[in-house]
């Protein structure tokens, strides 16, 4: 089956919104009531999950019938699309400044952000393997 940027876009989109509502639920709500550290797993969990969801949903609209080429390519549009959202909407839109953004790449202090760019890069071709396996 032949790469749909429409599908991947649109896609990567809804991933986004739900990023935004998740870091603001984790800002007002979870940080709050737990503290930083807490919310910043909660925010990672969260959003690893639902990564994998919508890589399935990619799989599954596609009928797992997507060639794997174009899966990593999902994969790779995405994590592109989600660096230069993170770092010009983070600082520009969000008023992030540059360290902070930066600091949460630092995975050996337990920043679990690369996790999330793990499960954007791997998920689209993993769930498209998984469905043809079945």
């Amino acid at each position: 089956m032949m790469f749909k940027p429409g599908l991947v876009f649109g896609l990567w989109l809804l991933a986004m919104l739900f990023a935004v509502a998740n870091g603001t639920i984790g800002r007002l709500i979870v940080e709050p009531a737990f503290g930083e550290y807490p919310n910043h797993v909660y925010k990672s969990a969260l959003g690893v999950a639902f990564v994998l969801f919508i890589s399935w949903l990619y799989a599954r609209t596609t009928r797992g019938r997507v060639a794997l080429r174009s899966a990593w390519a999902a994969g790779l549009i995405w994590l592109a699309l989600t660096i230069a959202f993170e770092f010009l909407a983070g600082h520009y839109l969000f008023g992030n400044p540059w360290e902070r953004l930066f600091a949460d790449y630092l995975f050996w202090e337990g920043r679990l952000w690369s996790l999330m760019l793990l499960a954007i890069l791997f998920g689209p071709a993993l769930m498209a393997w998984l469905l043809r396996r079945r």
